[in-house]
């Protein structure tokens, strides 16, 4: 059965590098006082690398 929707993306405001993935999560869910955060990630970053696996496994996942 095929599904129908639709996604939106919002603008791109920032991008981070050379900081490991969960420790700048971190830092940007505490700037804005978040309890919890939510990714969308491409298939290809959550199966060929470790950074999400990272993330899921920290403190932010319940």
């Amino acid at each position: 059965m095929l599904q129908s929707g639709q996604i939106v993306f919002g603008q791109m405001g920032t991008v981070h590098f050379g900081t490991a993935a969960p420790e700048r999560l971190a830092q940007q869910a505490a700037r804005v006082d978040a309890e919890r955060v939510f990714l969308m990630v491409s298939g290809t970053l959550n199966r060929e690398t470790g950074e999400i696996i990272d993330v899921d496994g920290g403190q932010w996942v319940n």
